[in-house]
């Protein structure tokens, strides 16, 4: 954990979940707009200058599309 500043932003770095990545860092950022609310997310990563490093810079993008598609279902 990088930063955490409750309620609205959480700073991680994750490098042992993708170890073909050198460095994995992630922000997501929450915004109270009243009835909605918009949520922000970056990502930084070093991916290895392999077939590996590929794969695994798709997977951390294709997990984290994931997670912020469900929190659109998430009512």
């Amino acid at each position: 954990m990088l930063a955490v500043e409750p309620p609205w932003r959480l700073c991680v770095e994750d490098s042992e979940a993708h170890p073909d990545l050198e460095f994995v860092e992630g922000t997501f950022v929450i915004r109270d707009d009243g009835p909605t609310c918009l949520v922000s997310w970056g990502l930084v990563f070093d991916p290895e200058p392999t077939e590996a490093g590929l794969v695994a810079a798709e997977q951390a993008l294709a997990s984290t599309a994931e997670l912020l598609e469900g929190l659109g279902r998430e009512r």
